[in-house]
């Protein structure tokens, strides 16, 4: 196997466990959601530490699908290193059947920018791309089963022994 098969195989184990962590917050925090202006500042003490919990982990399995998964899944495809501009990544992968299209991708990279750069954003806008993260988690746990589908569909990843 290539050295592109052996990262997106590490890749794609390292992204069970941190999917495993989102899942839990779905799981756990459902009666948080949907936020409101008003919701988000009532929220106590516990709630903010579940929302920043849930927060972390959405942004943490977006970076790591977005900057890991999806080149390490054409980089195996094509077993080439060529770097993609972003949306020509997204074009590449859709056509190989890899994700289903590029807008949600697209949408869920600025999602991702704003609630991780925390730009200056009333209560109300926060809590409806907080709304909106909760919405796109599923997301991003779907395509971790679908990246790894895909790939041993193709048998394009392999698990390095340490």
């Amino acid at each position: 196997m290539t050295a592109f098969a052996i990262q997106l195989g590490q890749t794609l184990d390292a992204l069970v466990q941190v999917g495993a962590r989102l899942r839990s917050s779905l799981e756990e925090d459902a009666a948080l959601f949907p936020m409101s202006e008003g919701s988000l500042a009532g929220a106590g003490s516990a709630d903010l530490k579940a929302l920043d919990a849930f927060l972390q982990r959405f942004q943490q399995t977006a970076d790591q699908i977005l900057r890991k998964l999806l080149p390490r899944l054409v980089a195996a495809a094509d077993e080439t290193s060529v770097a993609f501009v972003f949306r020509e990544l997204l074009e590449r992968l859709d056509r190989l059947g890899a994700i289903d299209g590029t807008d949600t991708w697209t949408a869920l990279q600025q999602l991702r920018n704003r609630l991780t750069h925390e730009y200056v954003m009333g209560l109300a806008e926060r809590a409806q791309d907080l709304n909106t993260a909760w919405a796109m988690a599923p997301l991003l746990l779907d395509q971790i089963e679908r990246a790894a589908a895909f790939a041993d569909k193709h048998n394009l990843r392999t698990r390095e022994k340490p």
